[in-house]
């Protein structure tokens, strides 16, 4: 009997040893959500937080807080932020997703990424190009490159990571490794935000 009680003993340590590996795993998959290429991010140089924005264009809630989150960005300077834009399925918001992916390619991602916030509602395909061509954009690459399997890609990335991390709603915001933010947009100032990154550094 006692030996018995040993083996499952060990078998048991064994099982928590092995789910907390499995955890561990799935754990540091989630956090590649914060690697992403230099020209999908915004990144003044020298930072030392990433923050990841998990959004949506038609929310809201998303474009109230977008251009008060960027002041709180530029105002702070070590901050790099990663957008991942999800569009929950809808056809003319995974539309506007890829544009922006595609006006990285001519290094137009946050500007692309704002301008549509800024404008919202873009109603066609002639609104997005009419605001794309006032930041600079060749809309004839753009519209080009709106079709490539990478790009068209990345709204799926997004989408993958909005639903492993298990967040149902946006906005959200991941600050550093350590902290979950889920902003109301409304209700929220600069200083507010610049107390966040703060909090998150330490």
């Amino acid at each position: 009997m006692k030996y018995v009680n040993k083996v499952l003993a060990a078998l048991l340590i064994l099982a928590i040893g092995y789910l907390a590996y499995g955890l561990l795993e799935i754990r540091k998959d989630l956090f590649t959500v914060y690697d992403v290429s230099d020209k999908y991010a915004y990144d003044p140089g020298d930072t030392d937080l990433t923050i990841v924005d998990f959004n949506r264009y038609g929310c809201d809630h998303c474009r109230v807080l977008h251009p008060i989150l960027m002041q709180a960005i530029k105002q702070d300077g070590k901050v790099r932020y990663v957008s991942r834009t999800v569009a929950y399925g809808n056809e003319w918001e995974n539309t506007l997703v890829t544009a922006v992916y595609a006006a990285a390619e001519q290094g137009k991602f946050s500007e692309m990424h704002d301008i549509i916030n800024e404008n919202w509602p873009m109603n066609d395909r002639n609104d997005l190009f009419k605001y794309a061509k006032k930041i600079g954009i060749d809309t004839k690459l753009l519209s080009r490159d709106m079709s490539k399997e990478h790009i068209l890609n990345q709204v799926i990335i997004n989408q993958d990571y909005f639903e492993a991390w298990r967040l149902g709603r946006t906005p959200t915001l991941l600050l550093g490794k350590s902290f979950i933010y889920f902003p109301k947009a409304r209700d929220v100032s600069v200083d507010d935000l610049l107390e966040k990154f703060k909090a998150a550094r330490n």
